[in-house]
């Protein structure tokens, strides 16, 4: 498995009050933009299927650790 990863850290709104709408809308929009950003590394890097599987859950659980600590 190749090492280089870029920064997918998405960026915490756990600080701030936000309405719910307004943040689940916020937090789509930025999801989906990461989401492409990962696709795109995957294909820079020629990852394969278990290589983009790990990628998948690690990037699943740091999303997971962000919506508890924003709640």
């Amino acid at each position: 498995m190749k090492k280089t990863q870029p920064n997918h850290k998405v960026p915490s709104l756990a600080r701030q009050h936000i309405p719910n709408d307004v943040w689940r809308t916020d937090f789509a929009h930025r999801y989906s933009e990461h989401l492409d950003q990962l696709a795109q590394h995957a294909r820079q890097e020629q990852l394969s299927a278990q290589e983009l599987v790990a990628l998948l859950q690690q990037e699943a659980e740091n999303i997971r650790h962000q919506i508890w600590e924003a709640h």
